[in-house]
């Protein structure tokens, strides 16, 4: 996925990391790119205080054939699977960007 990106001249400088019940209170959004994310981090908040602040990914995708519940995993779909996931990653991107510019105080 990280070579896909860079050939599209966005890049890769980012490291994963585990998501803590912590992380609620640092950050103003939280996105999850599939569906058993979602869960995990949703998880972690048993009495949903902060789950206004989780959202899927794919919620923000704007383009008809991104119109799916999750992010899937690109290595189940050859080079094909990497370019469609990186379109999808700059279509939503996109759409969040531009929602933020209306709201400031997710940024």
């Amino acid at each position: 996925m990280c070579q896909t990106l860079r050939n599209r001249n966005i890049p890769t400088d980012g490291a994963a990391r585990h998501f803590t019940a912590q992380d609620f209170f640092g950050f103003d959004l939280i996105l999850t790119m599939d569906d058993e994310n979602y869960r995990n981090v949703t998880k972690l908040d048993p009495e949903g205080i902060c789950r206004d602040k989780v959202k899927k990914f794919s919620s923000f995708c704007q383009k008809p054939d991104h119109q799916i519940d999750e992010v899937p995993d690109p290595y189940y779909g050859g080079d094909e699977g990497f370019e469609f996931v990186a379109d999808m990653l700059e279509d939503g991107c996109k759409a969040l960007l531009k929602s933020l510019e209306g709201n400031p105080s997710q940024a």
